[in-house]
């Protein structure tokens, strides 16, 4: 009987030794190749990331502290993949946690948006002393803006049945594809961008508000030359912008371009089925407790864009005027007038306002924000 015990404890260990060395043979443990004791990066948290955001570094060895190298020497360096003569350093006393297997790095404001190759320097000329995998990380000055890409076609903008200034209903042609964002445009980006936030309810989820039309328009210029764009607006004389319509850079919807994006294929006053409730879609004075909502939180449209209804008015391009019943291809509105259109309700308008056709002009800056908009290329 202990034999027999035995035998079956042999046994079990030896199935138990041939598991682990399968084990290990389907595990990759390969790093790449580095000198005993030097340090080795071997992956970073993020492929991109933005100024201020954390980003972890993890390896092996990462904290030398032998004769020749002292702590304060330990730095961060950001490779320029184009250009690779071009070096950013960041010492270890600037916003770095260091441990010997983990390196913790908030971006500082300091970093320029770019592509960089990622690698550590233990000595004060900063000479790589790291070996590493793909180390390759993007920075930018501004979170990347989500779009959805809205197709070219034809609609029927405004409503016979609406206010005087929704008439009448008119065929529009829109015959170029371009890009809208998903949401509207929040605090945190337009700090990122601007280094300031106008708005009433500050937190940085929330879209921003209190916006001015020029604001609207220098904030999309400063994101176009962060992109590397090409600008839209020509600010050099205020009392008249110029509008170039086949730039590339980030600008603010026409008239005409939000009203085909809300209405997303809908004919009816509302952008929404007949099955379907507009507070499910939006933020109004029944809903908004009188505050504006973090943008995408209630359900988007056919097109998969949100808040074109509520939440908060949207700037247009467009100075107002009334319509005419006659077919438009890609109109931009009139060249002069005293107020700019602006469109969507807000969270403390009745749903009336909520109204795919709906028009406003210019109203309180509390309740107006921005979504941007990009030609496709």
């Amino acid at each position: 009987m202990k034999m027999k015990i035995k035998k079956n404890i042999l046994l079990s260990a030896a199935v138990l030794f041939c598991a682990m060395l399968l084990l290990n043979s389907c595990v990759d443990t390969s790093l790449p190749d580095f000198e005993e004791g030097k340090p080795v990066i071997t992956s970073i948290s993020h492929d991109t990331i933005t100024i201020g955001d954390l980003l972890t570094i993890r390896g092996a060895n990462l904290l030398q502290q032998d004769e020749n190298s002292f702590a304060l020497n330990h730095k961060i360096l950001l490779i320029d993949v184009a250009l690779p003569e071009q070096v950013f350093i960041i010492n270890r006393t600037e916003d770095l946690t260091w441990y010997n297997n983990a390196i913790e790095l908030q971006i500082p404001d300091s970093v320029p948006a770019n592509r960089y190759s990622m690698q550590v320097s233990y000595d004060q000329s900063g000479t790589i002393t790291s070996t590493s995998a793909n180390t390759e990380i993007v920075i930018l000055k501004a979170d990347k803006i989500e779009t959805v890409t809205i197709p070219a076609g034809i609609f029927i903008m405004g409503e016979d049945i609406g206010d005087k200034n929704e008439q009448p209903a008119h065929e529009v042609t829109l015959t170029r594809n371009f890009h809208i964002s998903k949401y509207e445009v929040s605090q945190r980006v337009f700090t990122q961008v601007m280094d300031t936030n106008p708005s009433i309810f500050v937190r940085d989820d929330l879209p921003v508000h209190n916006v001015s039309r020029l604001e609207a328009l220098e904030f999309c210029n400063k994101l176009s030359e962060l992109n590397n764009l090409t600008l839209v607006y020509d600010l050099s004389n205020l009392d008249n912008i110029v509008f170039n319509v086949d730039a590339n850079g980030w600008r603010i919807p026409t008239e005409a371009e939000w009203e085909y994006v809300c209405r997303a294929g809908s004919t009816s006053s509302y952008p929404i089925s007949d099955d379907e409730e507009i507070e499910d879609f939006a933020w109004y004075n029944l809903n908004s407790g009188m505050k504006p909502h973090p943008s995408g939180k209630k359900l988007g449209n056919d097109f998969g864009v949100f808040d074109m209804c509520g939440n908060l008015y949207e700037w247009c391009w467009d100075y107002s005027a009334s319509y005419t019943a006659e077919p438009q291809t890609d109109p931009i509105g009139p060249t002069t007038g005293s107020e700019f259109v602006v469109r969507g309700g807000s969270y403390i308008d009745g749903d009336y306002y909520l109204r795919s056709s709906n028009r406003k002009y210019s109203k309180n800056p509390v309740t107006i924000g921005l979504r941007l908009v990009r030609n496709e290329m």
